[in-house]
């Protein structure tokens, strides 16, 4: 499948984020309900540091997996996006750590997203320091 050559806007990238937050927060609930027969059915403290970054490699192993492995993830496949290297392959797992990284800095501080709107060839401040692009693939008949 042939790629253009044109880099995506913000609006575009907002949107597909939009629709993996959606997935995220479901893979979240079945993530904390898979932990139930751990805690014997009781809550667990959400000071708990085991506890927040089981939460924060649950997206990560999501986006990765669908970075190396294609390229796109159920909200950029809606929107015809995908992510590839600066030499157009599939990102690597080292990127794809990198990346996602450096896209919660981007998100929460929302410097990162709106560097987009200065740079060249649209990219975020993930885009850059991962050495990654996001690309808008032709429409298919």
């Amino acid at each position: 499948m042939s790629q253009s050559a044109y880099p995506t806007g913000l609006p575009r990238r907002v949107a597909a984020a939009g629709y993996d937050l959606l997935l995220v927060i479901a893979l979240w609930f079945v993530a904390v309900f898979a932990l139930l027969p751990f805690t014997h059915g009781h809550a667990i403290d959400g000071s708990n540091l085991w506890f927040r970054l089981y939460l924060l490699v649950v997206p990560y192993l999501y986006f990765s997996w669908f970075w190396t492995r294609g390229g796109q993830t159920v909200g950029m496949r809606a929107w015809r996006l995908r992510l590839r290297d600066n030499d157009g392959h599939s990102a690597s797992w080292l990127q794809a750590l990198l990346r996602y990284c450096t896209a919660w800095f981007s998100w929460l501080s929302v410097l990162g997203i709106l560097w987009s709107i200065r740079d060249a060839r649209k990219r975020c401040l993930q885009d850059i320091l991962s050495r990654t692009e996001i690309v808008v693939l032709p429409k298919t008949d």
